[in-house]
């Protein structure tokens, strides 16, 4: 059982156990029962979850009917919380009739009694159970059978006698890691291979292993397969017994039953003064190297120890240096294309018709060589037509689950699952709510654990810290792939491979955690699922009629096209009473459903990216609410009793219009909401400095953002600021450009400040920013200051990320030696007057971006540009076309060009017949060529005046070439051709 659902019922129950003190006498006495005996159960759980999918049939019908207590559980609580509160929100009632309300509160409580001793009986029956069938020496039956090796079969065996011609890719990752073996120091060295399940590291390193330079210069080699369940002796006996084949002597007298430390005495006594290579295949955890390194001496004969394994946090914990750590990454997709069509097809070739739907089955495996061999090999048995591929390209979800030739591959991506800890199992099925090929914003996810319930407390962490470092570990065991980083390290996005993916929706399905529908019907039989995610449609919601629905705690939406059929939304949302999580991102509404603000138990909502323009003031109905998220919506004003969701975590209300970055409006009161860790973004008030004085109580904060700033806000929001401790983001955005932004009274800056964002007239930089030394971004803009703030920024010892717009009318910009030591990335922009760049050598060594926009004046490339070596990326955005010229036309200015040669990525974006367009130089170089080529043209590449070429547009100034019309011109394909200034 790997949703959580006990976990969080057992805190569910413990919080009824406080609130409700006086029932203990009765009914609390059977409260607290339930909740000892679940405690219980929950152990017994865990151990059931680290087996994993060895459980005795038993077992697992024994957890199901487990799962399926804890969800009824769960919903009668539930369901009399809600009646409870709508008996609270009924008392005005109870003056004029009293006994009607006290007759409906025993009237509840008499029967929630019931149910109480209901439960007690259906838990004696399952302990009874248990017993009876002794379930949990069968679970300790099941952990010893696999960890004695092997009372089932080991597909991984087959990755170890892979032929050579069966492999693809495989020779540049081979050569490297041999080198690694036979080349450098003397002393004893660790490697580490890691990658996620199905990439093929036992495979590669077992070709290294192999490999005959490897074999001749090592004395003693051994393999041992260590896999997730294993015994340290049964692992040192193995080595042992290689070491006594190369030696060709016979096996150590007693070694089956020499305990522990005697065989490592005899490792070591084997390998004092050799040169010996050990391979560690399959290493789960940190457990086997530290039992195990203390037999490997360090005897400076050159010797070598290699372990694979799916999880970096291993990796790097048993290597000295993160350089001796290989990332083994996906097949590229040439290589993909080659090995699927060695084993789809007889020929090696893929036939006529059949490249289209093969191009879209080898993507879906993303890479990974055990998913491509293995669908391979199952289609070359299919007849092979469009049609079975077809079949096979839309049931790869379904043929996981029940192909008996795609047993090994879903086994070997299984044991991945099986050994995430209990609390990170729901996490991961989590991600099967996402369509295929979804980029997934990890703030939202976190936020979304938080409000399952799935992310436990810990001292001295808040929640979202605790979420992260579930996020950070899922990323450490190859579970999921970070896509995009922020620029203190910690990942923004991410995404889960396909088949991870269809393993952890197989698994959602079968614990009834979630249902995922994909064009079809939104219709469950007999499922009853606590979470329901659609894609792609809305389907007849009438279907909905015809299962039970009311157990549902989430619902997602993801490209619905169309809600407004039969009122879908308000129909759906009527039988919800219990939901917890509502996302409708990017949903097509454009009204609030009347129907949410009765969903008392909501923990999150999200209507980010719909066309609603208005929030009642029943919002305040949703006392549980933990996010609200208002993106990119028409809303432009929060109800007056939003102040009243005192649970409020998340309050995200802003979108972005041509003027800039707007927020919300939002009345008095906003103080009340101390919980609240983000709140982006409110307006000041207009006529006063309340709202900036009341973000004073909301010391939690870590991320705010406050727009329509005026001069007379600047001290109170200075007072509020020093009170925010833990604040890491600031927005801070006047009124309009030429409106003061006063920053300069404050005297203790929150000194976690990481991301520092000022739009508004500085005149100069508040004294304070210097003492910020987790400052890892900063955004100046319309600053006007009268000083150059790069001397002062150039000092900040952690800035990465640096945004200048229109921060002052200097003439030139320079940046001193030693300066900005960590920045990465450079923006300068809308400086009207500049026209010089300066970069002395030793400045900015570890640029990677350097953008400059709308910078009129600068006609020549930045002084000192060639000393950026680490430099990857030059943006240049509505710049002056000779500074283009410079870059694109090489013959004109030579030494220019030579400046810039050594940035691998030069792109150029302006405005070009009423659209914006963006080229690189190196597609201006090869559209010329083709142009040129198409149309037959006999002409120099190297013209110098030639710029701004595309296949329908070529504009060129002052070119001589074209004195007689080139053969071939009049066949162009060029919809405009533009010259000027040609000699008669």
């Amino acid at each position: 059982m790997a949703d959580g659902a006990l976990s969080f019922l057992i805190d569910k129950l413990q919080s009824l156990i406080v609130e409700e003190a006086r029932l203990l006498s009765g009914v609390g006495r059977g409260i607290k029962y339930i909740k000892e005996e679940l405690e219980s159960v929950e152990s017994f759980l865990q151990d059931a979850s680290e087996v994993g999918g060895d459980c005795h049939k038993v077992v697992n019908a024994w957890v199901s009917q487990v799962r399926e207590l804890a969800y009824d559980i769960e919903d009668v609580l539930d369901e009399f919380n809600h009646r409870k509160l709508q008996v609270q929100n009924h008392k005005f009632i109870c003056f004029i009739r009293k006994s009607v309300c006290l007759f409906m509160e025993l009237s509840q409580r008499h029967e929630f009694g019931t149910k109480i001793e209901e439960f007690k009986v259906r838990i004696r029956e399952i302990k009874e159970r248990s017993e009876r069938y002794q379930l949990r020496s069968s679970i300790q039956g099941s952990s010893s059978n696999v960890s004695r090796n092997h009372t089932r079969t080991d597909f991984r065996v087959a990755s170890l006698y892979m032929e050579e011609d069966q492999i693809v890719g495989i020779g540049k990752p081979r050569d490297e890691l041999v080198r690694w073996l036979v080349e450098g120091e003397s002393r004893r060295l660790v490697f580490a291979v890691v990658g996620m399940g199905g990439l093929g590291k036992t495979t590669l390193v077992k070709k290294v292993f192999d490999d005959e330079k490897v074999t001749t210069h090592f004395e003693f080699r051994a393999w041992v397969t260590v896999s997730k369940s294993f015994a340290v002796q049964d692992l040192l006996r193995a080595m042992l017994k290689q070491f006594c084949e190369a030696r060709k002597e016979s096996q150590i007298d007693r070694m089956d039953t020499m305990e522990q430390i005697d065989l490592i005495d005899k490792a070591r006594e084997f390998l004092r003064h050799k040169k010996f290579v050990v391979i560690f295949d399959d290493v789960w955890n940190m457990d086997p190297w530290n039992s195990i390194q203390h037999a490997l001496p360090c005897n400076n004969c050159g010797s070598r120890i290699m372990l694979t394994t799916r999880n970096h946090e291993v990796a790097s914990y048993c290597v000295e240096s993160l350089s001796h750590v290989y990332n083994l990454k996906p097949l590229p997709f040439g290589d993909s294309w080659k090995l699927f069509c060695m084993k789809a097809f007889r020929e090696h070739n893929c036939p006529l018709g059949l490249e289209e739907l093969s191009h879209k089955i080898v993507k879906r495996c993303e890479g990974m060589p055990l998913a491509i061999v293995t669908i391979g090999g199952l289609f070359s048995r299919k007849t092979q037509s469009a049609f079975e591929l077809q079949k096979l390209h839309d049931s790869i979800g379904h043929e996981l689950e029940t192909n008996i030739m795609l047993t090994p591959m879903t086994r070997i991506l299984s044991l991945s699952y099986n050994d995430l800890p209990f609390h990170l199992k729901s996490c991961f099925l989590y991600l099967g709510i996402f369509p295929e090929n979804y980029i997934i914003k990890c703030g939202r996810l976190i936020r979304l654990w938080i409000a399952e319930g799935f992310v436990k407390e810990a001292r001295g962490k808040s929640l979202e810290d605790v979420a992260e470092s579930y996020l950070r570990e899922l990323i450490q065991r190859n579970m999921l792939q970070a896509m995009e980083l922020y620029h203190d390290g910690r990942v923004r996005s991410c995404r889960v491979h396909d088949l991870l993916r269809e393993i952890s929706i197989s698994k959602s399905e079968e614990e009834r955690f979630c249902k995922v529908t994909i064009k079809q019907d939104l219709y469950f039989v007999h499922q009853s699922p606590r979470r329901v995610s659609v894609h792609h449609s809305c389907g007849d919601v009438s279907n909905w009629k015809k299962t039970d629905v009311s157990h549902l705690r989430s619902l997602f939406m993801f490209g619905v096209e169309n809600l407004k059929k039969g009122n879908c939304v308000h129909r759906l949302l009527g039988d919800l009473k219990l939901l917890k999580v509502l996302d409708l991102q990017d949903a097509p509404l454009e009204s609030f459903p009347d129907e949410i603000v009765s969903l008392f138990h909501l923990r999150y909502l999200s209507l980010k990216n719909t066309k609603i323009r208005v929030l009642p003031n029943s919002l305040s109905n949703l006392r549980n609410l933990l996010v609200l998220d208002l993106r990119n919506t028409f809303v432009n004003k929060l109800p007056v009793h939003t102040v009243k969701l005192r649970h409020l975590r998340h309050l995200f209300a802003y979108s972005f219009h041509r003027i800039g970055l707007q927020g919300v409006m939002m009345n008095k009161g906003i103080g009340q909401l101390t919980a609240l860790q983000k709140l982006e973004v409110i307006e000041a008030d207009e006529d006063g400095t309340r709202i900036v004085r009341e973000l004073g109580n909301l010391t939690k904060l870590r991320n705010l953002g406050i727009t329509k700033l005026r001069r007379q806000h600047g001290k109170g929001l200075c007072a509020s600021l020093e009170k925010m401790n833990d604040l890491r983001t600031l927005r801070a955005i006047s009124i309009h450009e030429d409106e003061l932004l006063d920053l300069h009274s404050m005297s203790s800056p929150p000194l976690m400040l990481q991301l520092l964002w000022l739009v508004g007239r500085l005149e100069r930089l508040p004294s304070w920013i210097t003492s910020l030394h987790s400052l890892v971004y900063i955004g100046l803009q319309s600053s006007m200051l009268r000083d150059d703030p790069i001397r002062v920024l150039q000092t900040m010892p952690n800035l990465m990320k640096l945004f200048l717009s229109r921060t002052s009318d200097a003439e030139d910009l320079y940046f001193e030696a030693n300066g900005f030591r960590k920045l990465k990335e450079l923006d300068i922009c809308n400086f009207d007057r500049l026209n010089s760049v300066t970069v002395a050598k030793g400045a900015m060594p570890v640029l990677e971006e350097l953008v400059i926009r709308s910078c009129g004046q600068l006609k020549i490339l930045p002084s000192g540009i060639e000393h950026l070596t680490n430099l990857k990326d030059l943006n240049l955005i509505d710049m002056p076309e000779q500074l283009e010229r410079m870059i694109l036309c090489p013959n004109d200015v030579e030494h220019e060009h030579k400046r810039v040669k050594h940035i691998p990525n030069i792109y150029f974006t302006a405005l070009c017949e009423g659209r914006r367009v963006t080229y690189t130089n190196e597609e201006f170089r090869r559209t010329m060529d083709q142009f040129l080529v198409e149309s037959n043209i006999n002409a120099s590449i190297s013209c110098k005046h030639l710029f701004r070429i595309t296949r329908q547009t070529l504009l060129n100034d002052q070119c001589n070439w074209f004195c007689d019309c080139p053969k071939g011109m009049e066949g162009t394909r060029s919809h405009k051709i533009s010259v000027s200034t040609i000699p008669r």
